[in-house]
């Protein structure tokens, strides 16, 4: 069994117990009468966990053995988890929220560590622009198969397995990254630099093309972020039943599959050119909802966002594995947690207060104005001369 396979069945039976978690987790909250407050405190305490650990992964200087890395987080997340199902077994709905509160607080601690070595070793193990696709697509097919199955196994089986079956899921994992074969498996960080300001200006330096993108990300994720909002405004505007639901959903899941995998076989030299062209698509998007109503307006918007979540943000993952350096990853995610994490706290504040004010018209026609302004920022930059040449062909 090659390293690529190896790591892809780590990464399936990690997919299946990060589902199962989630809603083990939605389950568990769902019992408590103070359930939306400790849901918004959770929300919050992940989201400042998760930029607070990227400053870190910004500054830390580290010379580890990426594969022990991963096999040891492996080991603690199934430990934590392993204990918090005792506890859950024990004490059941009287457990104290705040028990659920710090699990989850550790869970996010662990997992922004986990997702940053995971992007390192991909450097390692993938050897075309395909593969690296495979793993994003897979992602998408685990989270979407999963929540299905579930509908039917939350019914069978009580909430605490689901949560066994987690602890599990990390255990495997850990025996089978451990089994990865890579010669050159030590990551080193050259960047000898710890202030966090100076790396970010040494990183927009050697890296202008891909700092381009961090921006426009984070300017996007602002607009992707109120997918749910916009998604549950369209419903009571349009008054669409609620069975139409699950069939508007599976209109996206699919959509972002596909596109996800899609991006991995996309032989456009230019890479810039592949940027505004998903750009320009959602701006068409944008500029003609508002000439429907109903189910097709819903159906139109979900493409919109389909292609942001499955088409743009899986390119832009490609093109960090292509043009980043496996010692500067950490940097890289730890820019781009923060600017796109601060986007999308700001979005979920402001999102509901501005749907408030505008209809939803409106609204789309405020995103594909700043979707333009993205086209014409990335226009405008890519006549500077080329980035070095990528790494795969």
């Amino acid at each position: 069994m090659n390293n690529y396979r190896i790591y892809f069945t780590s990464r399936t039976i990690n997919d299946i117990g990060d589902t199962l978690q989630e809603i083990a987790i939605i389950y568990i909250m769902a019992l408590y009468t103070q359930s939306a407050i400790i849901a918004g405190i959770i929300i919050s305490l992940n989201a400042l966990v998760r930029i607070a650990c990227s400053f870190f992964a910004i500054k830390t200087k580290t010379n580890s053995n990426v594969k022990i890395l991963l096999r040891n987080m492996d080991l603690v997340y199934g430990g934590i988890t392993l204990l918090f199902f005792l506890i859950y077994k024990i004490n059941g709905s009287d457990m104290n929220y705040w028990v659920l509160i710090i699990y989850e607080v550790i869970c996010s601690y662990i997992y922004t560590y986990y997702k940053i070595y995971q992007d390192v070793i991909i450097k390692d193990i993938c050897s075309s622009n395909e593969q690296i696709a495979r793993l994003f697509a897979l992602d998408n097919i685990i989270s979407v198969l999963v929540s299905l199955i579930s509908s039917l196994l939350i019914i069978l089986l009580k909430i605490e397995i689901f949560l066994l079956l987690n602890a599990f899921s990390f255990f495997i994992s850990s025996i089978i990254i451990n089994r990865l074969n890579i010669q050159n498996n030590t990551f080193k960080n050259k960047n000898i630099e710890t202030k966090i300001f100076k790396k970010i200006v040494d990183f927009r330096y050697n890296y202008p093309f891909v700092f381009r993108i961090i921006i426009t990300s984070s300017i996007l994720s602002f607009f992707y972020a109120t997918y749910n909002v916009v998604f549950q405004n369209a419903l009571k505007i349009f008054s669409i039943s609620a069975n139409s639901i699950g069939i508007l959903t599976g209109v996206y899941d699919v959509f972002v599959i596909i596109l996800s995998y899609i991006v991995g076989f996309l032989r456009i030299k230019d890479t810039k050119k592949v940027i505004c062209i998903f750009l320009l698509l959602v701006l068409i998007g944008l500029l003609i909802t508002p000439f429907f109503q109903g189910v097709v307006f819903i159906v139109i918007i979900t493409i919109v966002y389909s292609i942001i979540g499955g088409g743009y943000n899986s390119f832009c993952q490609i093109i960090f594995q292509n043009y980043v350096n496996a010692y500067d990853i950490p940097t890289l995610k730890g820019i781009y947690n923060i600017f796109c994490g601060i986007s999308i706290m700001v979005s979920g504040y402001a999102s509901p207060l501005l749907l408030r004010k505008v209809s939803l018209t409106f609204f789309c026609i405020i995103m594909a104005a700043v979707v333009g302004f993205l086209i014409i920022y990335n226009i405008l930059n890519n006549l500077r001369p080329n980035e070095p040449p990528v790494r795969y062909k």
